[in-house]
């Protein structure tokens, strides 16, 4: 992968972290204001670039 997919990709997957945010005991960062998950692993498994999660709207994200 060139310099350039990588760059994008991280863009693209970059999941902003706020100070009150926290990480769960499943791996998945959460929300501090709405207890949501801000991440979900792909289904069966499966990776995508080396990466097993994508980004998630909170509920505080998609007001």
């Amino acid at each position: 992968m060139s310099d350039y997919d990588n760059a994008i990709f991280r863009l693209a997957t970059a999941q902003k972290a706020e100070p009150e945010d926290y990480t769960g005991e499943d791996g998945l960062l959460y929300c501090g204001s709405c207890r949501q998950p801000k991440e979900a692993y792909f289904a069966e498994g499966k990776t995508l670039f080396g990466r097993d999660r994508h980004p998630k709207e909170c509920d505080c994200q998609r007001k």
